[in-house]
């Protein structure tokens, strides 16, 4: 996988932790707003060719719980430390690189 897309997995984790912190604080438009910017980030990895089938996968599971979270009546019960501890051994990975 390119710099490029790291670098963009990177800020969805960063996105998807501040969308679960607003969440939390009962803040639904900042919600929405990182929820935006999260699905931006996936439709551009989704063009690239350099991320693999389980990449794919993997988005295409995020983008369901990231509308989840946003949506009036979650099906899902995600906390901002479950998406936390998910994607924080995968950015110190990357940051290792």
């Amino acid at each position: 996988m390119g710099r490029e897309s790291l670098s963009l997995l990177v800020r969805i984790g960063d996105e998807v932790c501040c969308l679960f912190a607003h969440k939390e604080r009962g803040e639904a438009e900042q919600a929405r707003l990182k929820a935006g910017r999260t699905l931006e980030i996936i439709r551009e990895l989704f063009t690239r060719l350099d991320v693999g089938a389980g990449g794919r996968a993997e988005m295409s599971i995020l983008q369901d719980v990231v509308c989840d979270a946003v949506s009036g009546r979650p099906i899902l019960s995600i906390s901002r430390k479950d998406m936390e501890s998910h994607f924080m051994p995968f950015a110190l990975r990357l940051m290792s690189m």
